[in-house]
């Protein structure tokens, strides 16, 4: 499926016709793909196209999978499951949207487009991205590093997010546009082994700023004072009203506003290299043992 002309909100606002039969025949082919049985997820919007297609989706199912994490269905609302997410819970909830999509598609016209475009984004999420949130809370112990904890497991998170949008392309555009992954890259492919720290660094750095309302432009004039300079990658660039929302609303529904406020401090251990080294070489090693794991959990496939 190719929209390389259109940005993900053009085709959101409907901006390419053609556009809702493509999505129904990625849908419909999805019908047709299989996946291991212990990690089926009836009516997850993409579950099936995304094992299939991205090796870092396969990880992130298969790991979850076997440190505990339960995909369950249940009618919430991306709004209502940020504010009751919970780093300790293993159920994590998704909305069954796959046939009502479908269906949609199949028989709506185009000018019922936005409509369906609002159901979807209204109850739509991104399982890798939760799923990310579970694996590195479950497996990385924290320590107390003058961070604010949530916002730099966000910036991890977030950091996966970037390596899917790389691994999916162009092809990932209509899952971005279906809110089921949350970034896309022009760039694509893997990274080689000797610029992926560089990477990560400029993407957890930059993140974990945005998280804690820091713009990109603020962020390089901190790392310059404290003689540190990020131009080898392009960081990501989040939406500044939506990560001020959704930081201001998870914090606020567990009664600690008085961590909100950004404190200088903070940018000490973002510069220290020794720090960040350590914590990739721990998300590497977490990662690569859904490798080791995948096999145990893959005796036998549901179409």
């Amino acid at each position: 499926m190719s929209n390389t002309q259109y940005s993900t909100q053009d085709l959101r606002s409907g901006a390419d016709p053609s556009f809702q039969k493509k999505l129904a025949e990625l849908l419909r082919r999805e019908s047709r793909l299989s996946i291991p049985d212990p990690l089926y997820a009836e009516g997850l919007l993409f579950d099936k196209s995304l094992y299939n297609i991205s090796r870092l989706y396969r990880q992130n199912r298969v790991l979850a999978h076997v440190l505990g994490a339960r995909l369950v269905p249940k009618f919430i609302t991306v709004g209502r499951s940020l504010e009751e997410f919970d780093l300790k819970n293993h159920e994590i909830y998704y909305n069954p949207i796959a046939d009502e999509l479908l269906w949609r598609l199949s028989t709506k016209n185009s000018d019922e487009w936005i409509w369906t475009m609002r159901m979807v984004l209204e109850y739509s999420n991104s399982i890798f991205h939760e799923l990310s949130h579970f694996i590195i809370n479950k497996s990385l112990p924290w320590v107390e590093c003058g961070l604010e904890r949530y916002a730099f497991q966000e910036s991890l998170v977030l950091y996966r997010d970037v390596l899917l949008g790389r691994e999916l392309g162009k092809g990932g555009l209509p899952f971005n546009v279906c809110g089921v992954v949350y970034r896309t890259s022009a760039d694509t492919g893997p990274l080689a082994k000797s610029k992926r720290f560089d990477f990560f660094r400029t993407q957890v750095i930059f993140g974990y700023l945005q998280v804690r309302g820091i713009d990109n432009a603020r962020g390089r004039s901190l790392l310059l004072k404290n003689g540190v300079k990020l131009g080898r990658f392009t960081p990501l660039d989040l939406n500044p009203m939506f990560s001020k929302t959704a930081y201001t609303t998870w914090m606020k529904a567990r009664a600690m506003q008085s961590v909100l406020a950004f404190k200088p401090s903070e940018i000490i251990p973002l510069c220290d290299v020794h720090f960040l080294k350590k914590v990739f070489n721990s998300l590497e090693s977490i990662f690569q043992t859904s490798t080791r794991n995948r096999a145990s959990v893959e005796p036998r496939l549901r179409h």
